[in-house]
């Protein structure tokens, strides 16, 4: 699921950002008044993480729907197998994941837009950077989280 959205809105916000830094249009937003966080970054945080939530509930719902349909079973009793062996701190860490992986990747692609050196040939280095760095940060966050499950904390 990350990897859909940082493919497609990662890269994308990574590229308009640097754009903006090397065309100078983030230095002019803050010489008129206007705050860059408020009015380009918060947005798009909150544009990402909630199309990465409702990605996924429309992913999982996808599969229970498909499982359902192959499973040959009455739709009543698939569901209320299903629920019996889903847990809803299952639910809740699904829900989780889908929350940080979001903000991890908007907050990654909007650092890596804006901090690059203001020259057109830096662009396409942010983008890859974002990808990898997005990669690597929830991978790790993804494994920390299953770690602490397994501990128990």
């Amino acid at each position: 699921m990350a990897l859909i959205v940082l493919g497609r809105s990662g890269t994308a916000i990574t590229v308009e950002l640097a754009n903006m830094t090397v065309m100078g249009e983030t230095r002019q937003l803050r010489r008129m008044g206007i705050d860059p966080f408020r009015h380009v970054i918060f947005p798009r945080l909150i544009g990402v993480t909630s199309a990465t939530l409702l990605l996924g509930f429309f992913y999982g719902f996808m599969i229970i729907l498909t499982a359902a349909i192959a499973s040959k079973v009455h739709f009543h009793i698939f569901l209320t197998e299903y629920m019996k062996n889903v847990s809803l701190l299952s639910m809740l860490i699904f829900t989780e994941k889908l929350i940080l992986f979001g903000l991890i990747i908007s907050t990654v692609a909007c650092y890596q837009g804006l901090s690059l050196v203001p020259v057109t040939t830096d662009v396409p280095k942010a983008t890859i950077r974002t990808v990898i760095h997005c990669i690597v940060i929830c991978v790790v966050f993804d494994f920390l989280l299953s770690i602490s499950l397994v501990i128990g904390f």
